[in-house]
């Protein structure tokens, strides 16, 4: 398990964690982001996390996105 941070641009990976508090947690629920949904890195660090979720794409600033969990797939 690694932060959605440290994964490079392309790779799939499946959400395993999320360590924040609720209201984050509420926040990327609400753009489709949780635990065991699969997401695609469009663009990694540096700067905003892009990713694919479903049919949409998602920016995540680096400190919200480092406290994502995830393992390729």
């Amino acid at each position: 398990m690694a932060p959605l941070t440290m994964i490079e641009e392309g790779a799939k990976v499946k959400i395993k964690k999320i360590a924040s508090g609720i209201n984050l947690k509420k926040r990327l629920e609400g753009m489709g982001i949780g635990i065991d949904k699969v997401v695609e890195i469009l663009k990694s660090a540096p700067g905003p996390i892009i990713l694919k979720v479903e049919n949409s794409k998602i920016a995540l600033g680096f400190g919200e996105a480092s406290k994502i969990y995830v393992e390729k797939i």
